[in-house]
Parts: structure tokens; C-alpha cells; sequence
């Protein structure tokens, strides 16, 4: 025992302790280290205290400043309800508890965090190397909290420990590890921004969905990410939608919305996304009718009389003579209106024109790709839908790569000196 040092419990040193000074020194070893504009980076410490980095270091000195200004001293055995099952505790003597030391779960978080984000991610700006510092630190208090939640998760005694209260613990442990969990993410987005942020589109219904994500793949071809446009299937699940936008929030993008003008209901509706600070409001695009108004008569004409039975080409017409007039909803609604007219039932007038809706964006894609370059390059006054496609498709920031990559600005200016 005496050569143990007094030790009841000998734990294999298999896991290093990144809060002292000598392990994180052997930790760093394993990285290429150059030098980081890390002067200024600051630190909030407990009640409001601000701490300052007065020099310019690499991760190592980074890490090590941080782990110094936020990692606590702690008697793991007496404060630590995580100290019977946690491999950086300081193990207990014969003759009492161990000195405090420095909480190693909040270390080594810490440690290993700005290491591998820090060098996977090149993060090198002094913006990025702020958000690298506070996403480190909000990680590190993820991780104790997560540890120490886990004592509770494996111990029987729990109920005998908290009574009546203990659902109510496990309730209040659960959502403030969830809460670190978001905090985490939204942080991480900042730090690992490259640039201008993803653009995620969202498109009110299909049809839009497949005429723009068409013209998206033809303009930035492979780089095109058709995930990341997304049909709402209607104003009626944009409620439903914000989980979703929320999520995408947190991993970096910019969510664009698309949508045909609406009642005060789907004002209010978009209000909500806007006041929540999920999407600018500057991002939020609308027709001044629907989708197939913004196109010229005489092309809905084409596309929609290719499409129909010959029994229904008065309906269209009605419905073509109707739309551009003020109070018109838009040429969709004043075409099932003019079917319902003429005898069909209003489920069936739906359905026949949402089908129809759908076959002619791909249409009207099909005839719009060829000519997309002049719609992107044209500054002169032109149909509603051009100029939409111009704000849609350039709006593009960034896909797999920065835009501000040589390569892919190579490959941009080649396509647009492409003749129409």
C-alpha cells in the first residue's frame, strides 16, 4: 500500500488527463502546430468576469488557456456524484480524500475538442477561433453533465436517494442535457462556417420543388445538393416544418423560403419563422400570385394545353382569361374553379389540377434550361418568374465546397461565358 502511495482503488492510467500540463504537452504531440491570430480570444468566467488572451499561440497554448481559465479544482470523492465510476478521478487515500484536482471529464472535453475541431476543420480566422473557444467550453459542460446523469441512469438506490422527487430529477437532468446539447450545436455552426452559410431551400409545394431543383442542377451541376430542397407540401405544414428548419439552423445553413401569395393565416404563419429568428426576412420570397401566374399567358397556354383532356380546354380558357385580373387568386384556383363550372366535383377538380401542376414544372423546366444563362445574365425588365429564378438560383453561397474556392469560381465564370 505504501508503495501505491496509499491508494484504496489503483485504476490502469489508461485514459491521460488532459488538465495537467504534461499529458496535454504528449497529446499535442500528435498534431502539426502553427501559429494562430489567438490574441483577443476571450473567455467569460463566473459572474461576469471576462478574461482576455494577451499573445498569439497555436492549439496547444490555446487548449492549455482555456483548460486553465475554465476547468474547476474539485474533490472528485466529496462534490462529484460521477467520482465512483469516472477514470479521472483522483482515487481516494487511506488517510482521506485526495487533493483537489482539476475535473478531467471537463479537461480532456476541452483538450481533445480543440485539437481535433481545431485541426479537421482548419479553423484559423479570429471569428472562428472564438466560436472554437466557446463551443469547447459548452462540450465540456456537456460532458460532465452527461457523466454525471449516468450515475443516475445505473443506480437502483435513486428513488431512496430523492423520494418523491426523483421522475421529477431525472425530468430536470434530462432537458438540461438537452438544452447543452442545442447550445453546443448552434455554436458549433458558427465555428465551423468557412464562409457564407449553406443555402437550404424551401419550396411551398412540388411543383416548385422540381422546376427549381431542375434548374439548380443544371446551372451548378454536380455540386448541386438535392437534399437540401425541400417541398413544405403546402402553407398548411410550414408548423410542422420548423423542427426540421430548426435542426438545419443548428448545422449551418440559411434557409430560403418560397412561397405563392397568402391569406393573413399563412402571413402570420411565415411571421412566426421570421420572429423566431429561423429565417431572415429578406430570405422570404413570394409570388405575387402563385407559381404558374408568374409565367406569360401565352407559355401557360402551351404547357397546360398539351396537358389537359380536349373536354376541359374551355375550363382553361376561362381560367386563363380569369388569373390576371386584380383580384384573382392566381390561375391554379381560377382553374379548378372554372372545372368545378363545368360540372366536376371539387375533390376531383384538385386532384386533376394538382397533377397537372406537377407534369407542367417539369415542362416548363424542360423548356427554361436552355435558356437559363440569358435569364441569369438578363438586367432588364422581364416576367415575374426570370426574376425569381435569377434570386433562386444565384442564391446559392455555398454546396460541398466554398464558393470562394478558386476551383468552383473557375468552373462558375466558365459556365457563364458559355454563349446562351
Amino acid at each position: 500500500m505504501d508503495e501505491l502511495g496509499g491508494e484504496l482503488v489503483v485504476r490502469p492510467e489508461t485514459v491521460p488527463h488532459l488538465g495537467h500540463a504534461e499529458a496535454l504537452r504528449e497529446f499535442a504531440s500528435n498534431f502539426e502546430l502553427s501559429p494562430l491570430s489567438t490574441k483577443g480570444l476571450e473567455i467569460e468566467r463566473r459572474y461576469g468576469e471576462r478574461v482576455r488572451l494577451d499573445r498569439d499561440t497555436d492549439l496547444y497554448g490555446l487548449a492549455k488557456w482555456v483548460i486553465e481559465n475554465s476547468v474547476p479544482w474539485i474533490a472528485c470523492q466529496k462534490k462529484c456524484p460521477a467520482s465512483s465510476y469516472c477514470p479521472l478521478a483522483a482515487p481516494r487515500s487511506i488517510w482521506g480524500s485526495a487533493d483537489d484536482d482539476r475535473c478531467g471529464v471537463m479537461g480532456n472535453a476541452i483538450g481533445t475538442f480543440i485539437f481535433c475541431a481545431g485541426s479537421t476543420l482548419r479553423v484559423r480566422s479570429p471569428r472562428r477561433l472564438q466560436a472554437l473557444v466557446d463551443t469547447a467550453r459548452l462540450y465540456a459542460d456537456l460532458a460532465l453533465s452527461s457523466m454525471q446523469s449516468l450515475g443516475t441512469a445505473l443506480s437502483p438506490g435513486v428513488l431512496r436517494w430523492w423520494a418523491t422527487s426523483a421522475a421529477d430529477s431525472m425530468r430536470g437532468s434530462t432537458l438540461h442535457i438537452s438544452g447543452l446539447s442545442q447550445s453546443v450545436l448552434e455554436s458549433w455552426s458558427l465555428m465551423s462556417s468557412s464562409g457564407p452559410r449553406s443555402i437550404l431551400w424551401l419550396f411551398e409545394g412540388t411543383s416548385e420543388m422540381l422546376f427549381f431543383s431542375s434548374l439548380l442542377r443544371a446551372h451548378h451541376g454536380e455540386a448541386f445538393v438535392p437534399s437540401r430542397a425541400i417541398d413544405l407540401g403546402g402553407i398548411g405544414s410550414m408548423k410542422n416544418a420548423k423542427l426540421l428548419v430548426r435542426q438545419k439552423c443548428t448545422e449551418g445553413m440559411e434557409p430560403l423560403l418560397l412561397l405563392d401569395s397568402g391569406s393573413v393565416d399563412d402571413d402570420k404563419r411565415v411571421e412566426s419563422f421570421v420572429g423566431a429568428g429561423l429565417i431572415r426576412r429578406k430570405n422570404v420570397l413570394r409570388f405575387r400570385k402563385d407559381f404558374e401566374s408568374s409565367f406569360p399567358k401565352q407559355f401557360l397556354a402551351t404547357i397546360f394545353g398539351n396537358l389537359i383532356a380536349v373536354q376541359h380546354r374551355t375550363a382553361l380558357e376561362e381560367a386563363l382569361r380569369a388569373y390576371r385580373r386584380r383580384r384573382s387568386r392566381g390561375f391554379t384556383s381560377e382553374f379548378k374553379a372554372a372545372l368545378r363550372s363545368h360540372g366536376m366535383r371539387p375533390e376531383d377538380a384538385s386532384v386533376y389540377v394538382n397533377d397537372k401542376k406537377v407534369r407542367a414544372a417539369r415542362q416548363m423546366a424542360d423548356h427554361l434550361r436552355p435558356h437559363l444563362q440569358r435569364i441569369l445574365s438578363s438586367s432588364s425588365r422581364t416576367p415575374e418568374i426570370e426574376r425569381v429564378i435569377r434570386r433562386v438560383v444565384e442564391s446559392t453561397r455555398d454546396y460541398s465546397r466554398p464558393l470562394g474556392s478558386a476551383p468552383y469560381r473557375a468552373r462558375l465564370a466558365e459556365q457563364k461565358s458559355q454563349p446562351s
